[in-house]
């Protein structure tokens, strides 16, 4: 509630400086205007929980461009306008400008307007909340595998130990198939239900000798990581109870730190956030064998992993027919931000609308640049009307000034003064 109410009231306030910053008739108060507006914009940023950009909306905007702003605005001498007759009326052809302009700013308005009007806001729904899906291939059939979901092909040839890419469809039930590229057999074919908004990645892998296939939903966690960790989630398709233990951390009592005490055959573990870099001293091993003792029989040493910021790691344990020994194979994917959070905004504007973006730049500067040629032609033409209209009221002496003097005192100026005469 509170947040609304913020919202409202800093949402005013900019919306009016931006109106006083469009009406006042002095530019050092428009550039004063301008600046609470952007204060305000610094403000949603913070309400956004993105106190970085609230930070450059400040120093940047705010206080640098400003500036400038200020700066050129002194330099040119606009701030010392008189408010005498307006440039405006006072050239030829521009007194319909302002009418012109109120004309143009209604049909903008009246378009937002019918546009707003014709959008059937009860049906408006939430396009960044749909479900985001993507197949993990963790089953050696032996054979090329497509992967379709639906309608949708995934991927025409899915490796062992591969992820697709994922793909967003709407919330509902789909089946999954894997089709044998050669014979068009169904080799495995499951349904998965998706729900709004979740970002999972759907594993196939195989139990028991035959590798019957097998299917399981994991959930990807959305939104960013701490600073400089990533995340690291652990599937069992083992086929008993596991632990992940790191052997580089040794407690008091000469024990082995223990990450994840327990992952059940067919499960995942929690998201487990790691420090970035490379992981070279985890190890999964059984549950059931003194998982923290540091002479534990390991199922499989994780010498290797490379760890990101913002990565979402998932670890399959597996085990292959007639081996003894286990197999770990590991998907990766960028982190899927939440719809409208200020990461997924900054992720889609420097990404897809990026181009757009220095294009508006690139024409503001060009407007800017406008401006100032305009400014300066308007005041140099309101100089020489000011200097007109002096010329025309300065008063008009029908006599010499000598002559108006000689009438005064009676005497001629042009002659030197002359002594009384004496007796």
């Amino acid at each position: 509630m509170i947040e609304t109410v913020l919202f409202i009231i800093f949402g005013a306030v900019a919306i009016a400086a931006a109106v006083l910053m469009l009406l006042s008739e002095t530019p050092v108060h428009s550039a004063l205007f301008l600046i609470v507006n952007f204060a305000c914009v610094a403000f949603f940023y913070l309400m956004l929980e993105a106190p970085f950009l609230a930070m450059v909306q400040i120093a940047v905007y705010a206080g640098a461009i400003m500036v400038l702003f200020l700066f050129v605005i002194m330099l040119l001498g606009t701030e010392r306008a008189d408010k005498g007759p307006s440039a405006m009326l006072a050239k030829p052809g521009t007194r319909y400008q302002p009418v012109v302009a109120l004309g143009l700013a209604a049909i903008l308005l009246g378009t937002v307007a019918v546009a707003a009007l014709n959008v059937d806001w009860d049906n408006v729904t939430d396009g960044g909340g749909q479900p985001r899906v993507r197949v993990g291939m963790f089953v050696n059939t032996g054979r090329e595998v497509e992967l379709v979901i639906g309608e949708t092909v995934l991927a025409e040839s899915a490796a062992y130990g591969s992820a697709t890419e994922y793909v967003a469809l709407p919330a509902g039930e789909y089946l999954l198939h894997g089709i044998d590229r050669e014979t068009g057999d169904h080799v495995f074919e499951t349904s998965l239900t998706l729900t709004q908004g979740s970002v999972q990645t759907a594993v196939v892998y195989g139990v028991g000798e035959d590798q019957t296939p097998a299917f399981a939903l994991v959930d990807d966690l959305p939104g960013a990581t701490s600073s400089g960790t990533g995340r690291l989630t652990v599937f069992n398709a083992y086929g008993e109870a596991v632990a992940l233990q790191d052997v580089g951390i040794v407690q008091r009592d000469g024990d082995l730190q223990v990450l994840i005490p327990s992952i059940a055959a067919g499960a995942a573990s929690e998201p487990l956030e790691l420090p970035a870099g490379i992981a070279d001293s985890l190890r999964l091993v059984r549950e059931g064998q003194a998982a923290v003792e540091r002479d534990a029989d390991p199922l499989f040493n994780i010498r290797s992993l490379e760890v990101s910021q913002n990565t979402n790691l998932l670890a399959v344990l597996t085990q292959q027919p007639g081996a003894t020994f286990a197999d770990l194979r590991v998907v990766s994917a960028e982190t899927e931000f939440s719809f409208g959070s200020p990461q997924a905004v900054g992720q889609l504007l420097f990404t897809g609308y990026l181009l757009p973006f220095e294009v508006v730049s690139l024409l503001l500067l060009a407007a800017l640049v406008g401006v100032i040629v305009i400014a300066q032609g308007q005041l140099a033409h309101v100089d020489v009307y000011h200097r007109s209209a002096q010329r025309i009221a300065r008063r008009r002496v029908s006599r010499p000034l000598s002559s108006v003097i000689a009438t005064q005192v009676q005497s001629d100026p042009t002659e030197p003064p002359q002594l009384p005469a004496g007796d």
